[in-house]
């Protein structure tokens, strides 16, 4: 078998993101506005049109934690964000 070529491997990694768009949307977003400074669970909330539940629940689900500052943090450990998600 011979390895895989660095346009196949982009291509798997392209269509997964395709695929599972609704799931890695959000995270990518976090990632971009995390960019320009700390996020609080309410900047989120405005950029992603979400109410607070939602992003409750998107914390909860995606192994992100408040800080004590209030700001949305990677856990520590989890790996690369296309890797975990």
């Amino acid at each position: 078998m011979s390895p895989l070529t660095l346009q196949e491997i982009v291509t798997v990694h392209t269509d997964a993101l395709a695929t599972h768009a609704e799931g890695f949307l959000p995270i990518i977003r976090l990632l971009l506005l995390q960019g320009a400074g700390p996020v609080s669970p309410e900047r989120l909330a405005t950029a992603m049109q979400w109410t607070p539940q939602q992003v409750e629940a998107f914390v909860h689900d995606n192994d992100l934690t408040i800080d004590d500052r209030d700001h949305i943090q990677i856990v520590p450990g989890s790996g690369c964000a296309l890797d975990t998600f």
